[in-house]
């Protein structure tokens, strides 16, 4: 990963620290005052609340927020370039491992999360985290990814990307930040690397600024 997205995600954990002892600050102003030339994503809102995942789950780069691990409670793998090692919950293991390489057997999970891991990747990344997610993934399992969605090109490539869950326990507003984007991230964009995968799409939500998928294998086409 790039060391400037490095560097934004280290200012979004630590803006997120300050919003969490509850001093006051808006999270959102300040990472956009952090960075030059931004575009700002209207807020989307997910309910996670109905969100209930079985078997065995994989979330792939959930150790910024912890938001799949706070909304679910069966067995969990989280990994992540940069894992929290010290996360004091039995049911979760963590790992320090590439999505485009895991080093998990075949067909092992009932179901994997990506929430907000996308953006952090360029188009190729994304397509061999897909095409990984696939090989990992069980013949019935399912997909879900949400991720940011926007349909106009432009010569800025720094996204702040405002976020509120309503999760079981409570709702929580996070402000994620991301560059290198330079294609436009529509649906097509995920459609065609979903495609290309062999993974169909069950189901989608398409917001302004996100985007929501539940996809799983296309064994028709592979």
């Amino acid at each position: 990963m790039p060391c400037f997205v490095e560097k934004i995600r280290r200012v979004r954990k630590s803006l997120d620290i300050f919003k969490k002892i509850n001093i006051g600050i808006d999270i959102e102003e300040e990472l956009r005052n952090a960075l030059e030339n931004n575009i700002t994503l209207k807020k989307t809102e997910w309910d996670l609340r109905t969100f209930a995942p079985d078997g065995e789950l994989l979330d792939i780069g959930g150790c910024g927020e912890y938001t799949i691990m706070n909304n679910t409670r069966c067995p969990l793998i989280i990994i992540d370039n940069d894992p929290d090692r010290y996360i004091e919950n039995k049911r979760v293991k963590t790992y320090d491992m590439d999505a485009q390489s895991m080093q998990f057997e075949n067909k092992r999970f009932q179901n994997i999360t990506i929430f907000y891991t996308l953006m952090y990747m360029e188009k190729e990344e994304i397509k061999n985290t897909l095409s990984e997610c696939r090989r990992v993934l069980k013949e019935s399992g399912h997909i879900y990814i949400w991720d940011i969605v926007f349909g106009e090109e432009s010569d800025i490539t720094t996204y702040v990307v405002p976020i509120k869950v309503i999760g079981k326990r409570a709702a929580s507003d996070y402000c994620f930040a991301s560059n290198g984007i330079y294609e436009r991230r529509d649906h097509h964009f995920y459609k065609e690397l979903i495609v290309q995968c062999g993974l169909k799409i069950f189901q989608e939500e398409i917001k302004d600024g996100g985007i929501y998928f539940e996809i799983g294998r296309d064994t028709s086409e592979l």
